[in-house]
């Protein structure tokens, strides 16, 4: 159904085309249920939607696949009016050639994404910067393929940063200076790396909460509040 610039999946394939307003939203939700079928024909047609969605110029697109992850078509790089992108489930293409980024994007949200070899560290490190607007970004069980290379985090209006990873993805804090808080859950934080260093890209933060399952080997721990401002919060979970 549409309503209020919201439009299902299942009317898109007909609709989309002769769609005069262009939809705000658009959500997309593939997982088991009776029309599972559906679901994997709507799943091919991705590419489709995505152009015509570039070209109207979507604000706001949500995907969901609990099934198993959707290989998504790189026609969503090219969405460059989206506002907020959230993705559950995904595996991203690499970057096209002259990608301009997201410059309106202020809300980023990646959960059980897979980024593709060849691409990996940078893709993610290039989606990123090239977000100025960015202002929330959550990153949850992120797969990053390849060998394991350190990058940054860079984004001058980010204020609310959310990562949950099993292992080390390699990202450092760079230039966040509006950085309000943050939610890092750290479960296997690799002993090899300076957690003084890590924990002091967070200085400016007013809420910072910390979860990881050993204690830090490149660290003094009574040194470590030293590195966050007196009025800040910290949790060591």
């Amino acid at each position: 159904m549409v309503a209020s610039g919201v439009m299902s999946s299942t009317l898109a394939p007909l609709v989309l085309p002769h769609y005069i307003s262009p939809p705000s939203t658009f959500n997309v939700l593939l997982g088991s249920s009776a029309s599972s079928y559906l679901d994997q024909l709507h799943a091919g047609r991705l590419d489709d939607w995505l152009i015509v969605l570039s070209r109207r110029a979507v604000e706001v697109f949500n995907l969901i696949s609990v099934d198993g992850l959707i290989v998504l078509p790189s026609a969503i790089f090219s969405c460059g009016r989206l506002t907020v992108l959230r993705l559950y489930g995904c595996a991203l293409p690499l970057l096209p050639a002259g990608f301009q980024g997201f410059p309106e994007l202020r809300n980023l949200a990646l959960i059980n994404v897979r980024f593709q070899a060849n691409g990996e560290y940078q893709q993610l490190e290039e989606i990123i910067a090239t977000s100025p607007s960015l202002e929330k970004l959550l990153l949850w069980d992120v797969e990053i393929a390849g060998d394991f290379t350190e990058w940054v985090i860079q984004a001058p209006n980010l204020r609310d940063l959310n990562i949950r990873s099993a292992g080390d993805l390699g990202w450092n804090i760079g230039e966040l200076p509006s950085l309000h808080s943050a939610d890092i859950d750290i479960r296997d934080y690799l002993p090899d790396r300076d957690f003084a260093k890590f924990l002091a890209g967070f200085a400016s933060v007013t809420k910072l909460v910390l979860c990881t399952l050993h204690s830090p080997v490149h660290a003094n721990a009574l040194n470590l509040a030293y590195l966050i401002n007196i009025d800040n919060y910290a949790h060591f979970l």
